[in-house]
């Protein structure tokens, strides 16, 4: 419950909810009833759930100026904010539990707190010693 908690108080208030309708505010502000039942959902029937709001819906959105040029122009998935707090639970367990057994320190894309940077530099310094 301590860790549903942390996620849905970093949701981000305003965003689109997904096709259940359901906006991060109500989440937030839903109290121990609707954590509770979210906490079993999750727990216990998740893959009933997850069959049922596993689309997303796409919607078309112009990001520049120009709306006649279709590069202007990008998708977004509105996916239900409860799969965004499964799903963001899930990422913190991998993150903390699975990633560094498994991912090497040369890794560094993608990563929290990392940067290619360090790593072109290591591979230019090699290549000006050899």
């Amino acid at each position: 419950m301590d860790e549903m908690a942390r996620v849905i108080a970093g949701l981000k208030d305003g965003k689109a909810p997904g096709g259940d309708g359901i906006p991060a505010e109500a989440w937030k502000h839903g109290g121990d009833n609707l954590f509770s039942r979210l906490h079993h959902l999750i727990t216990g029937r998740w893959v009933l759930y997850y069959k049922q709001h596993k689309d997303a819906s796409i919607v078309i959105i112009y990001k520049k100026v120009d709306r006649t040029y279709y590069v202007n122009y990008i998708g977004i998935s509105l996916l239900p904010i409860a799969g965004k707090i499964f799903a963001r639970i899930s990422l913190n367990r991998l993150s903390t539990h699975v990633t560094p057994e498994v991912v090497s320190e040369t890794q560094c894309d993608f990563r929290g707190n990392r940067s290619t940077v360090y790593m072109i530099f290591c591979l230019q310094s090699c290549s000006i010693v050899h």
